[in-house]
């Protein structure tokens, strides 16, 4: 058994300095054990394992870990790392671990909007934008997007939630910000954001709902 504080706080860790993985997470505390003394480890015994970080954040609700992740930034907010006055939004592709994304099986009607993955029944057909020297390319994938609303100043995450793939962007906007603003009540002045989220209704919320119209000299389809 390991300390639950103690296994959030590598978590926290992972996330802090941008580990991709937990396997990588559990070979950086057996490598730094500064920082697993940090994470409350004694490291005279075993560090735990891949399975043990998998397992705790199986069973944990993961509204518990949104209490705490909006705790953190209440704390950033006191202190006035964080004032909310500039924030842009962005969303990111995570494809699933399901046979459908690997190119190299043999799938039938791979690409059917309408079909269930057996390995993530939830996860749903996406599109996945990438560009190669200057040139855009599109591709499908079968997963999830990762939504994320930035402190512009600070370039700190105020925000998130995960939907699936197919779920775009537009629509996630004004259920995001409502969410934000009902823990944080940000001043906002204004929002950066791409093409995709220029429509009348996100340019009338924004402006309306938020007090935040354009500057005079700024073209509108941009904003």
């Amino acid at each position: 058994p390991f300390p639950q504080q103690s296994l959030l706080k590598a978590i926290i860790l992972k996330n802090l300095t941008g580990l991709p993985s937990l396997t990588d997470l559990s070979i950086a505390l057996k490598n730094n054990p500064s920082a697993a003394i940090r994470c409350g480890f004694n490291i005279l015994k075993p560090l735990p394992s891949l399975e043990r970080y998998s397992e705790f954040l199986r069973n944990k609700n993961n509204t518990d870990l949104q209490k705490i992740r909006i705790q953190l930034i209440h704390d950033l907010v006191s202190m006035g790392l964080i004032r909310g006055n500039y924030l842009s939004i962005d969303s990111c592709p995570l494809p699933a671990h399901v046979k459908e994304n690997n190119l190299k099986t043999n799938v039938k009607a791979r690409f059917n909007k309408e079909r269930i993955c057996k390995g993530d029944p939830h996860a749903r057909l996406g599109v996945m934008v990438t560009f190669s020297k200057s040139k855009k390319e599109i591709s499908y994938f079968w997963g999830y997007r990762n939504h994320v609303v930035i402190d512009a100043e600070e370039e700190l995450p105020v925000w998130e939630i995960t939907k699936p793939a197919n779920v775009q962007d537009s629509v996630m906007f004004i259920p995001v910000f409502d969410l934000m603003q009902t823990a944080f009540q940000f001043d906002v002045q204004a929002v950066m954001a791409d093409a995709i989220y220029d429509s009348a209704s996100i340019l009338k919320y924004i402006i309306v709902r938020h007090h935040s119209p354009p500057p005079p000299d700024a073209d509108m389809r941009r904003r």
